[in-house]
């Protein structure tokens, strides 16, 4: 092998290796889907409650929020509680 080619099979693997841990991160929730940055781990989260009236007719009301400033569907879904 040519020295060339050790260091072309060297790019390509490294390259992959980014590669598959940016897609592990993603896929397990540890970063983020549009910047790949780690997400934070001492973000306060709401305490689950459970809804004991869970009939729809006795709550007439609707509302529709707009987020602003995500990068990305998927990053309005993470933010909700």
């Amino acid at each position: 092998m040519k020295p060339v080619d050790v260091i072309l099979i060297a790019a390509v693997i490294a390259i992959l290796v980014v590669a598959i841990r940016r897609f592990i991160g993603t896929a397990t929730g540890t970063r983020d889907c549009c910047s790949g940055a780690k997400k934070k781990s001492n973000v306060k989260r709401f305490k689950a409650t459970k809804i004991e009236d869970t009939n729809e007719s006795h709550y007439p009301y609707q509302a529709d929020f707009e987020i602003g400033g995500m990068s990305c569907e998927h990053s309005v879904v993470l933010q909700l509680p």
